[in-house]
């Protein structure tokens, strides 16, 4: 199990000023070491990704764009006046956040990171505390419900028609609740909808963090969905496409509050 942590942290924590080694022999082995000794600093490290970020500025131009290649290892870390194992380190930081990549017969070039590309290894519900998974959830609401202008300034005939296969596909089980793929591809094509990538992208990523509080909370959940039904108030997906269809901005921002309301009735009996 210690082991199974140590490697965890690397792999979570490889933007912070340090790295945790499995054991000795791997110490040993690394290309990070020689004869057990550490080959470079932090600060060289640091150094050199910060400086690589700039590798083409000259007298302040900068004349490097997206998907231009990188100089090649032994040329790079001479005009940076640092040592190789430096500057693969600073590389191989650079790879793992998205900022360069390897093409064939190209070697390695600039390219877009995803902004929201450091989340994905991040957010994993099972290390999360009860109150992250809150926040993440009470955000994922809000952003739902912010984006309903953007859904009907976008929307055309086309997703209507996607809508529709998706709600006719859809499983639902009982009282609002559906399938995880049910959910995801509904919601999914809403956010979509928007024409905005990071926001399409978001979803994706909270995705586990949602089917976790849906699994753990369960027993919370389903009375509350029971009580909303009672009193009428139960807005299913198919609910929410009759008023897209209907160009219902309005209607359809308030029946989206209602479909998320099991959702805020929980935070509220969990003090959020």
């Amino acid at each position: 199990m210690k082991k199974f942590i140590l490697i965890c942290l690397s792999f979570f924590m490889f933007s912070t000023s340090f790295t945790v080694y499995a054991d000795e022999e791997y110490k040993e082995n690394s290309w990070r070491y020689e004869n057990g000794e550490p080959i470079a600093s932090q600060d060289e490290i640091s150094y050199a990704r910060s400086s690589v970020n700039a590798w083409s500025k000259q007298d302040g131009v900068t004349y490097n764009s997206l998907g231009d290649p990188i100089p090649n290892e032994m040329d790079l870390a001479a005009s940076l006046g640092v040592a190789r194992n430096v500057l693969r380190e600073a590389l191989s930081r650079l790879k793992m956040i998205g900022m360069i990549e390897s093409r064939p017969r190209r070697g390695m070039v600039l390219r877009e990171p995803s902004l929201l590309g450091g989340m994905t290894r991040i957010i994993d519900p099972r290390i999360l505390s009860e109150s992250s998974l809150f926040d993440i959830l009470d955000f994922r609401i809000a952003l739902e419900i912010g984006i309903c202008s953007d859904i009907f300034r976008n929307l055309t005939d086309d997703d209507l028609k996607d809508l529709q296969a998706i709600v006719e596909a859809g499983e639902m089980m009982g009282n609002n609740e559906y399938s995880s793929i049910s959910e995801y591809t509904f919601h999914s094509k809403l956010y979509e909808i928007t024409g905005n990538r990071t926001i399409s992208e978001f979803q994706s990523i909270i995705r586990p963090v949602m089917e976790f509080v849906k699994s753990k909370f369960k027993d919370l959940l389903a009375p509350i969905n029971d009580e909303i039904k009672e009193k009428g108030d139960l807005v299913t997906h198919h609910d929410l496409l009759r008023l897209l269809e209907k160009k219902d901005a309005d209607g359809f921002r308030k029946a989206l509050e209602k479909h998320f309301m099991v959702y805020k009735i929980l935070l509220g009996k969990m003090n959020r």
